[in-house]
């Protein structure tokens, strides 16, 4: 009986990790190193050894990482989509020694590589790796977890931003393009697509800090998706659900949201503006701080919304149903067709 898959993928331990990680080293600059899977030089090599992995019956298959410039993770139950550049974008660390291609690391069957940790905290370590930046955490609680996985992948630079008070005191930018670092990694339509129908039904699909700018993602349904600092700039989003996701800070400047759903959806910091948002679903939604610049919210339902302290200069709310909307603090100058507008006092 072949052992489970969560011990066949649960990565070496911190210190084991950084011994090989020392031979390494040694063996590069003596020029003896040797890659070949099938002659492992240390325990973290027999370890993560395909013939290890897989056990005597065999369970999938061995494939070499470095031959698929995008692979999932499932890492506790958490799907997510990836690059093995982002992943291997800290040299030292335990990730790029996992997917650096010297070991053969074994998919489920669902073509996931299975990792044994927290799946929720690990957003936030693809999120530094993709950005080099992280928003403040949400409690001390949550920042003490995210440390102790940190010192496990062995992320010097995610530890020492931790370390330092940035990490409770930053403000979050307005947008992606604000954020220092590398690029976030850039998804085609034909990748998103199939990763949005690799996800189970029952499981929410993780894009936080994803590149979906200028796709056409009509008609999709991202109901409760984790999508937070994710760039949806000039993206056609015609009939899309996005009911209860998670868009914090996102960047949706220019799209074309017209006929969405964003019911009960968090869109607190949002930067949406330009965008057209004719005879979208807004009902519920918090867009407390978001920039709403010039948009177009012509028939659009924002009934019971949270718009306190959002930029809302130039917007069109011809037919905008505003009933029970929050607008304490939000900047409502050079709005028009007000008129027209349901539960606006004016």
């Amino acid at each position: 009986m072949s052992p489970p898959l969560s011990f066949l993928f649960s990565p070496p331990s911190s210190s084991h990790l950084a011994r090989s990680l020392d031979r390494l080293k040694v063996e590069e600059a003596k020029g003896t190193l040797t890659t070949s899977p099938s002659e492992p030089k240390s325990a973290f090599d027999r370890s993560h050894s395909p013939s290890t992995l897989a056990g005597d019956e065999g369970l999938g298959h061995n494939i070499p990482l470095q031959s698929s410039r995008h692979l999932r993770l499932d890492v506790g139950g958490y799907k997510f989509s990836t690059t093995i550049t982002t992943l291997t974008s800290s040299p030292d660390s335990m990730l790029a020694a996992m997917f650096s291609g010297r070991f053969m690391l074994e998919k489920t069957d669902e073509g996931c590589v299975f990792i044994d940790r927290d799946g929720q905290l690990f957003q936030y370590v693809l999120t530094w790796l993709r950005n080099g930046w992280l928003p403040p955490l949400a409690c001390p609680k949550e920042h003490e977890l995210l440390f102790q996985e940190a010192r496990f992948y062995q992320l010097q630079g995610l530890i020492e931003f931790l370390e330092s008070e940035d990490s409770l005191s930053v403000p979050p930018p307005t947008t992606l393009t604000a954020m220092p670092g590398p690029e976030a990694e850039r998804f085609s339509q034909k990748e998103f697509l199939c990763l949005v129908n690799s996800v189970p039904s029952k499981k929410k699909v993780q894009l936080c800090g994803a590149d979906l700018s200028g796709l056409n993602l009509s008609g999709v349904g991202l109901q409760g998706a984790n999508m937070k600092f994710v760039n949806l700039s000039n993206t056609i989003m015609h009939h899309s659900n996005f009911q209860e996701a998670d868009l914090r800070y996102a960047n949706l400047q220019g799209a074309d949201l017209s006929y969405i759903d964003l019911s009960l959806c968090n869109l607190q910091g949002a930067n949406l503006s330009g965008a057209k948002l004719l005879y979208a679903n807004l009902q519920g939604c918090n867009l407390q701080g978001a920039d709403m610049m010039n948009v177009a919210l012509q028939n659009a339902n924002v009934q019971g919304a949270n718009l306190q302290g959002a930029n809302l200069q130039g917007a069109n709310l011809h037919g905008t149903n505003l009933l029970g909307a929050k607008l304490q603090g939000a900047s409502l100058h050079g709005i028009t067709n007000v008129q027209s507008a349901k539960g606006l006092r004016r």
